[in-house]
């Protein structure tokens, strides 16, 4: 793998076997018993839920969010603007809103609401059980 081109013709010829991601043991096999689809190696069921995701989130599908990221944009700003100290709470609320806005049809007020709460919890778990050591 001397140049870019060898590396970009191992990577587009055979991605099926450099494409996938380590084995998660713990997290992947263990406590989600192979049902994170994000975990999962680069296998038919993985390719089915990146079919359904890209479905969901492909160019023309996403125009129909701009409403709500316009929204949530303006009134991250105005947060920022009351108040700064706390632009990480606003960010993480920002984010949170626009994905259950997607997901869910639900916005999201505070990043003290139990369905941002439970997100963090799970996301800081997951992150604690696949870190290696």
């Amino acid at each position: 793998l001397g140049t870019a081109q060898a590396a970009w013709d191992l990577l587009e010829k055979r991605s099926e076997f450099y494409s996938s991601r380590p084995r998660a043991i713990v997290a992947g096999e263990l406590l989600s018993a192979g049902n994170r689809d994000f975990l999962r190696p680069n296998d038919e069921k993985w390719r089915r839920w990146r079919n359904m995701l890209h479905s969901g989130f492909n160019h023309r599908i996403s125009q129909t969010y701009q409403e709500t990221q316009s929204l949530e944009s303006k009134i991250l700003l105005g947060e920022l603007l009351e108040e700064p100290q706390n632009y990480v709470r606003h960010i993480q609320r920002y984010n949170a809103s626009i994905i259950t806005s997607v997901t869910y049809g639900l916005r999201v007020d505070s990043v003290d609401e139990w369905i941002v709460q439970e997100n963090l919890a799970a996301v800081t778990f997951f992150i604690k059980a696949n870190t290696p050591g």
